[in-house]
C-alpha cells in the first residue's frame, strides 16, 4: 500500500552550513541505494541553471552565485527497472511558502520518520522573527482598527489635527504589510549562500517592527494628548 504526505514547514533561516546538513539529512536516511538526487535553485524567477545539480557541491562550484536565493529544492527518487517508483522526497524551500512531499510505495515506518526529522531540522532554524512573519495581515488589522478608533474620537473631539496620527499609523501599517507579503522582508525561507559569520546584511526586520512600533506609540499618545478633555 502507498503512503503519501505532505507537510508545510516552518519558516526558516539557512546558511551554507545548514543547507549541506539538510543534504546529509536527506542522504543519510534513503532507504535504498538507486536514488537520483536533484538539487534545483531559483532566484529573481529564474533558475540559476537549466540542468539539476546532483550536490551542493557541484552548486557551490559555480561561478558567480547569487548571496541568496529565492527558491532551493531537494528531491529524490528510487525507480524500479520497470520505472515504478518505489520512495521519493521532495523538501522546497521558498521566500512565501516552504513545504516537503514524501512518497512511499511500501515502508509506511520510513515516511513517518524521514518527515519528522525534516520538521525538526527546519524548526531548528527558525529566525527570531518567525512569528513576526506569519502574524503580518494581523499586525495590519489591528494597526488598522486603531486608526478607526482614533478617528472616532478625534471626530468626537473636534480636533482635525489630530488626523494625523492615525494617518500615520495607516501609512506605517500599510507599508509594513507590503513589505512583508512580498517578502521583501520577514522571507519564509532565507536561502544564504554563504556562512552565518559572513552575514553582513543589515537587520531590516528588526528595523521594520520598531519604526511600526515607535510610530503606534506615538499615534496614540499624540491622538489622547490631543483629544483629552475635549470629549
Amino acid at each position: 500500500m502507498s503512503n503519501r504526505k505532505t507537510l508545510f514547514l516552518s519558516p526558516c533561516l539557512m546558511y551554507k552550513d545548514d543547507l549541506f546538513a539538510l543534504e546529509a539529512l536527506l542522504r543519510g536516511n534513503l532507504p535504498g541505494k538507486g536514488y537520483d538526487f536533484q538539487i534545483r535553485g531559483v532566484e529573481h524567477g529564474h533558475e540559476i541553471s537549466a540542468k539539476p545539480y546532483h550536490s551542493l557541491e557541484e552548486l557551490f562550484s559555480e561561478k558567480d552565485l547569487p548571496r541568496c536565493l529565492d527558491q532551493l529544492s531537494f528531491e529524490t527518487k528510487e525507480v524500479e527497472d520497470g520505472g515504478k517508483l518505489i520512495h521519493s522526497t521532495r523538501i522546497h524551500l521558498d521566500k512565501r511558502v516552504s513545504d516537503v512531499q514524501i512518497f512511499s510505495d511500501d515502508d509506511s515506518e520510513w515516511l513517518q520518520d524521514i518527515s519528522q526529522k525534516l520538521t525538526d531540522f527546519i524548526k531548528q532554524r527558525r529566525p527570531w522573527y518567525w512569528l513576526i512573519g506569519v502574524s503580518i495581515p494581523p499586525v495590519f488589522n489591528v494597526s488598522l482598527g486603531l486608526s478607526l478608533l482614533m478617528a472616532v474620537f478625534i471626530i468626537v473631539a473636534k480636533v482635525e489635527q489630530a488626523f494625523l496620527f492615525p494617518f500615520m499609523l495607516v501609512v506605517s501599517g500599510g507599508i509594513f504589510l507590503a513589505l512583508g507579503v512580498t517578502r521583501v522582508i520577514y522571507r519564509h525561507a532565507r536561502i544564504c549562500m554563504f556562512q552565518r559569520n559572513e552575514d553582513k546584511r543589515p537587520n531590516y526586520e528588526l528595523f521594520a517592527i520598531l519604526t511600526h512600533l515607535t510610530v503606534l506609540v506615538i499615534s496614540i499618545a499624540g491622538s489622547v494628548i490631543m483629544t483629552s478633555g475635549k470629549i
